[in-house]
C-alpha cells in the first residue's frame, strides 16, 4: 500500500526506484489529537498517513484534513521554510 501512495505523490511519481525511499521510512504511532507537526517550526521529515485522519490547522483554524494514503510535510523540506500548518 505504501508503494502505491509513493508512486502517486507529485514529488515522487517520477522516480524510477522508490525502494530506497521506502527503506528509509520509519513508523510513527500517533494518538488521537496528538500533534505531528507544528506550524512555524523547521521541518526535517515528510509523512504519509497509513490510517486514521489528521486535522490541518493554520493560524488556529482547521482548514483541511489528511486522509490515509496521503503525504504531508514536504513543503518545508522543499523550500527550507517553516511548517505552514499544524497537523494533528
Amino acid at each position: 500500500a505504501i508503494m502505491q501512495c509513493l508512486q502517486q505523490h507529485f514529488l515522487l511519481k517520477t522516480l524510477k526506484n522508490l525502494q530506497p525511499v521506502v527503506d528509509r521510512m520509519q513508523p510513527l504511532l500517533v494518538l488521537p489529537g496528538e500533534v505531528i507537526i507544528w506550524q512555524g517550526t523547521t521541518g526535517n521529515k515528510f509523512y504519509f498517513l497509513e490510517s486514521g485522519q489528521c486535522d490541518v490547522i493554520k493560524d488556529e483554524v482547521k482548514i483541511s484534513y489528511v486522509f490515509p494514503g496521503k503525504g504531508f510535510g514536504e513543503l518545508a523540506l522543499l523550500n527550507s521554510a517553516t511548517r505552514q500548518a499544524t497537523v494533528r
